[in-house]
């Protein structure tokens, strides 16, 4: 999971569309975080633990591009 993405900047997409992109990436990490990875049952069962972390760090691999793009934007302005 140490793969960088390098996302281009769409002329088709403005910049809060890569803004909504992050919001939503850390809306859903925070849900993995909070609701499964904190539930008893994974508690309980330690195995599950580790494909919700991959699973939040895969997307927090999205909310990084994102917010690269967005840095770029911003420069642009």
């Amino acid at each position: 999971m140490d793969k960088q993405f390098v996302l281009k900047q769409d002329p088709e997409l403005d910049h809060f569309s890569y803004h909504e992109l992050m919001d939503r990436s850390y809306l859903i990490m925070s849900q993995i975080e909070d609701f499964l990875i904190g539930h008893h049952v994974t508690e309980a069962h330690p195995e599950l633990k580790e494909p919700l972390e991959k699973a939040l760090l895969l997307i927090g691999e999205v909310y990084q591009a994102a917010g690269t793009v967005d840095l770029n934007f911003e420069n642009e302005e």
